[in-house]
């Protein structure tokens, strides 16, 4: 197996469990634990810790170890702030030059086919939270802009950590596929404008009221939940 590929593999099995809150914000993790819990040399945790952070899903603090990165409403604000900006800054793009925006009804069928409603796995929740935020990255990738396509990507996966704390409220993720295929028809039409401004409203929606308060209260029980203080600590390997 070539050391990229393993590498890819450690990248995407920590991202999922960092974005599912397997491995809880604040944890500690430690390079010869999970080269060892894999079976793999150091080389491609090293990089696949890089990765991450690159993402902002861990950050490093030299001479004490890598450490998965907080969750906050002031993180989550300032995410959603810059997130709102891309995908209008997208929408803008799409304007001045006249684009489509093929394959919208194609991920918004794909979300909807893969809704889970009972029983799920972490694993499968996630699966469905990627689907949904799919439509997302495909307005922004439709503009062909490679620097906010590169920086979308850099904050795609702590969006994809909010919106799998939001994945339990009853209806919303039908909430999400019909607002989904509202945006999608007006961009259909070329009324952008329009468009536009449902992006804003359906992302900001997340910033006010009721879902504050949950998010709020998740974030509380996350950091109040007594995780470890290292991923993997010698009880369970």
């Amino acid at each position: 197996m070539k050391i990229a590929t393993v590498s890819e593999s450690a990248f995407q099995l920590l991202k999922a469990k960092i974005i599912t809150g397997e491995i809880g914000p604040g944890v500690k993790l430690d390079e010869r634990r999970i080269s060892e819990w894999l079976d793999i040399s150091r080389p491609p945790i090293r990089e696949a810790f890089r990765r991450l952070e690159s993402e902002h899903l861990v950050y490093t603090i030299p001479r004490k170890g890598t450490f998965v990165s907080p969750i906050s409403r002031k993180d989550f604000i300032e995410l959603y702030q810059v997130r709102c900006m891309a995908e209008c800054c997208a929408v803008e793009i799409l304007e001045e030059n006249r684009m489509e925006v093929g394959g919208l009804e194609d991920v918004i069928e794909d979300a909807d086919e893969g809704r889970i409603l009972t029983d799920a796995t972490p694993a499968q929740e996630l699966s469905l939270v990627v689907r949904i935020q799919a439509f997302h990255v495909r307005i922004v990738e439709a503009a062909k802009n490679v620097r906010l396509s590169s920086f979308y990507e850099t904050i795609n996966s702590n969006v994809c950590r909010y919106t799998y704390i939001y994945r339990s409220v009853p209806d919303l993720v039908r909430t999400w596929t019909m607002e989904h295929r509202q945006i999608a028809d007006l961009l259909n039409r070329g009324e952008y404008g329009e468009a536009k401004h449902r992006i804003s409203e359906h992302i900001n929606a997340y910033r006010r009221g009721s879902f504050l308060e949950l998010l709020e209260k998740e974030i509380a029980r996350k950091n109040s939940s007594g995780e470890p203080e290292m991923w993997l600590s010698p009880a369970t390997e």
